[in-house]
Formats: C-alpha cells, structure tokens, sequence
C-alpha cells in the first residue's frame, strides 16, 4: 500500500503520510501491520520518520560511486609486462 501510493505519484516526495490510525482505517488492518510496513519502508529508505512531526516520504536515494556500473579491474599481463590502464597487481 506504502510503495504503490508513492510509486503511483499519491504521495510525492516530502508528501506527510496518513496517521497510522488512518491507514489502519483506510486499508482495514491492525495498527501492528501499520507500523511494520512503515518501518520495513523507513529500512528500505522509502520513508523517513521526523519525531515529532510525522512520517514522510523519502527522495530517492542516490547510488553512491561504488554502486555504478564500473568496469572491473583487470590484471595486469605476464612479469615483467608493463601495465596498462585499469591493471592491478
């Protein structure tokens, strides 16, 4: 319920979502599902909790500089070979 509403574009970034109570009415479940599936969407950075404030939803996190494809290293050729870019020892 969480991620369609924000994937459908119901709930844009920085949007403040619906009290748990109201969720609980709206999609006619216990407040314990309410709040598990808030924080599993915290966890997964969908959200973001400000206390005292609410539960709002999250900007896309961006991929670090690690996580973007990058070619792999390659060794380098046999001894005594000089080495070339992106060779490693």
């Amino acid at each position: 319920m969480i991620q369609r509403n924000v994937e459908e574009g119901r709930w844009p970034v920085g949007h403040r979502i619906p009290s748990e109570r109201e969720l609980c009415q709206q999609h006619g479940v216990s407040r314990t599902t309410v709040r598990l599936a808030i924080a599993e969407a915290v966890s997964r950075g969908l959200l973001h909790r400000v206390h005292g404030k609410g539960t709002f939803v999250a900007r896309p996190r961006s991929t670090s500089r690690w996580s973007r494809s990058r070619p792999s290293p390659r060794p380098c050729g046999p001894r005594g070979s000089s080495p070339g870019p992106g060779c490693w020892r």
